[in-house]
């Protein structure tokens, strides 16, 4: 006997979707945040940052936190590379991109980052408001909370204040 599931999402609309039980999820993608092995004093402010941003999460209550595997595309960046190359030096630097692509291959098989995708719960908090003002409200505030945790500041005008 086959179990039938029911596919939750019910419509999509840009970075929102509603699913069969009415309830409505905010997607952000955060790209990849390259840092190198050796540079403690970035990877310091970064782990802060996503602590920052998972904290700011945690008072939704329902979130999801996703990191998506992208494929690197090294040889297709190698290759792209490779017609920067001085006429003189090209033999030596294509075999160096060849070898240096067989190597990270040999070691990571296929290169890939990775790109956090953020689901947020939206919540209705007021049944007063039009929906559209609530939606508003709690997209723009989601929105600072995103932006806040990964680094940005938001200016607010009336005041001359900076939120971080």
């Amino acid at each position: 006997m086959a179990i039938k599931l029911q596919y939750p999402i019910m419509t999509t609309h840009n970075n929102i979707v509603i699913c069969h039980d009415k309830s409505v999820i905010a997607y952000y993608r955060i790209p990849n945040t390259p840092i190198t092995i050796t540079d403690d004093e970035k990877k310091e402010k970064h782990k802060q940052t996503v602590a920052q941003t998972v904290n700011k999460l945690a008072k939704n209550k329902t979130f999801d936190i996703s990191l998506i595997p992208k494929d690197y595309l090294l040889e297709e960046k190698m290759n792209d590379f490779s017609k920067a190359l001085a006429p003189n030096n090209r033999i030596l630097g294509e075999a160096l991109l060849a070898y240096s692509v067989d190597k990270l291959t040999q070691e990571m098989e296929i290169p890939y980052q990775f790109d956090w995708v953020i689901g947020v719960t939206l919540r209705k908090q007021d049944k007063s408001g039009p929906i559209s003002d609530l939606a508003y409200e709690r997209f723009s505030e989601l929105s600072e909370m995103v932006a806040n945790g990964i680094g940005y500041e938001l200016q607010l005008e009336k005041i001359g204040m900076t939120i971080i």
